[in-house]
């Protein structure tokens, strides 16, 4: 889809639905390594990331919903998700779980209120 498209329906919902939550999990970084080994992954696959040269990280995908018409927006990416919202023991926990070595800053969720 292209980004123009999912642009009209982010505003579409924003106006149609007065009082909702969206939630998004998106790709963010095209240009750092693993942001390019995932374009050409959907290249190859004949499935472009449309958005993601234009809405390149969190600050862009949440200016990207406010100019939408959404009231508010919080983007995080999943370290930021996983170090601010995730209870101190669950993460204690998911971290002995097995070693892990790459922190996720690639993806982002994104969560929009409206209570008009």
């Amino acid at each position: 889809l292209c980004s123009s498209r999912s642009d009209d329906i982010i505003k579409w919902a924003a106006r149609l639905l007065p009082q909702s939550l969206f939630v998004m999990y998106e790709q963010i970084h095209p240009q750092d390594p693993f942001g390019r080994i995932m374009q050409e992954h959907f290249l190859k696959l004949n499935s472009t990331l449309h958005a993601l040269r234009q809405y390149p990280d969190t600050d862009a995908q949440r200016q990207r919903f406010l100019d939408k018409g959404w009231e508010q927006c919080v983007c995080l990416d999943m370290n930021e998700f996983f170090l601010r919202l995730i209870p101190d023991d669950e993460r204690c926990r998911v971290e002995h779980l097995e070693p892990f070595d790459e922190y996720e800053v690639s993806f982002c969720v994104e969560i929009k209120k409206q209570t008009k």
